[in-house]
């Protein structure tokens, strides 16, 4: 659903956006679950190697994850990051913007920044 409303300013008129999205499920006798999913980065510092979550989102669980769930890069740092991987997973797939939406929320979930190599040919 997207609303737009049109206002008047001393300066001009002015607009706002709001974007929701809305479901509409019959949610009698039915209680809902969710899915909490975090993204974690490693930082070096005192050479001491640390996790830290960089972004967390709860969501409805059995949802495909939209690709705006992604941390959003900000370009600082020396390693940039190529995609992130599903911890605990048996698969080695590296989740981007492209194919994180094939990702269906189930339980709490921890993707891993990859980074890509520096100084060589990435994979």
């Amino acid at each position: 659903m997207r609303v737009t409303e049109y206002y008047r300013q001393i300066w001009g008129n002015g607009k706002a956006v709001a974007r929701k999205t809305v479901i509409l499920d019959d949610v009698e006798g039915k209680e809902e679950v969710f899915s909490k999913i975090s993204f974690w980065k490693s930082y070096k510092n005192n050479k001491v190697e640390e996790k830290r979550i960089v972004k967390q989102v709860v969501v409805p669980e059995g949802i495909l994850l939209p690709k705006e769930i992604l941390p959003v890069e900000n370009g600082s740092g020396d390693e940039k990051v190529k995609g992130w991987r599903a911890v605990g997973q048996l698969e080695n797939t590296i989740y981007t913007k492209e194919n994180i939406g094939t990702v269906q929320a189930k339980g709490d979930m921890d993707f891993e920044a990859v980074y890509e190599k520096t100084g060589s040919k990435a994979d």
